[in-house]
């Protein structure tokens, strides 16, 4: 008989009870509760860094551009989705827009939530670029 009691009892050991499973599982959300929140943050900061690369980058192909007297002109355009390219009136001269179009051919389109295009200003002065992100105009 004591041989039965004691089997029981060590059978009954074995596995987690329902209440140690719920503590757990809300211990888990606890956990997801803090740190979902830090986690877009920390994709969007990254998206906005992503788009100030890209600006640099299309700043630095359009000073070589200028620089070696392919794009002779000055004015503005504007890069949406990438590649897709809006002239405007400027930039007629034969070649520029090529010259641009290859340059620019491999940007990737704005990652931020707000912006969608890049403004290219081209003067005497120099080369700016900005975009919109979260409502704010940045110019490199």
């Amino acid at each position: 008989m004591l041989k039965t009691v004691k089997n029981n009892v060590k059978r009954k050991k074995k596995g987690f009870t329902l209440i140690e499973l719920i503590i757990v599982l809300a211990i888990m959300a606890i956990l997801a509760a803090i740190a979902i929140p830090g986690f877009n943050s920390i994709r969007e900061s990254s998206r906005k860094k992503a788009d100030q690369q890209s600006c640099e980058t299309i700043k630095r192909a359009v000073m070589i551009l200028v620089a070696d007297g392919t794009v002779k002109s000055t004015g503005e355009f504007t890069l949406t989705n990438g590649s897709s390219i809006d002239y405007g009136t400027g930039f007629t001269a034969a070649g520029e827009k090529d010259a641009i179009n290859g340059a620019l051919s491999e940007v990737n389109e704005p990652s931020a939530s707000d912006g969608d295009e890049y403004t290219v200003n081209i003067t005497s002065a120099g080369v700016s670029v900005k975009t919109e992100t979260d409502g704010v105009v940045a110019t490199f």
